[in-house]
């Protein structure tokens, strides 16, 4: 616990988000979200170990009833509070990815980006011909 005395302290203030009440639109291919739905080759459940959460298929069927006449669902970003991030209460991102990749094939393109932050950050500074300090 000494490596703890040498640490310094600081403090970390909250600021409002500026990302709020947005509304999005997805849509997906119904005939495979339907099979998909009928079908018996899901398993019931799936601990989604990032999130810490057990998804139903429960979920799908929720997500079809958010389905819009023009064939589109649209997601509302909530926040809880004035400060942190928003969310959205079920949406593409909460999918597991198999059934996500299953009923947005042709629609989408799931890029996946290994230490996705680090690699954007460095092509921003590269762009902007951003120089660190000595």
């Amino acid at each position: 616990m000494s490596y703890l005395k040498n640490m310094k302290t600081f403090k970390i203030t909250p600021t409002p988000t500026a990302i709020s009440n947005i509304t999005t639109k997805e849509t997906v291919d119904i005939q495979m979200l339907n099979k998909l739905i009928s079908s018996d080759l899901l398993r019931e459940t799936f601990n989604n170990k990032y999130q810490a959460k057990i998804f139903k298929n429960e979920e799908l069927m929720e997500y079809k009833k958010m389905i819009g006449p023009d064939g589109f669902i649209r997601i509302e970003m909530k926040k809880n509070n004035m400060y942190g991030r928003s969310h959205a209460r079920l949406s593409l991102l909460q999918i597991r990815r198999e059934i996500r990749q299953t009923i947005t094939k042709d629609l989408y393109t799931d890029v996946d980006i290994e230490n996705c932050h680090v690699i954007i950050l460095q092509q921003i500074c590269k762009k902007i011909k951003f120089k660190p300090r000595s």
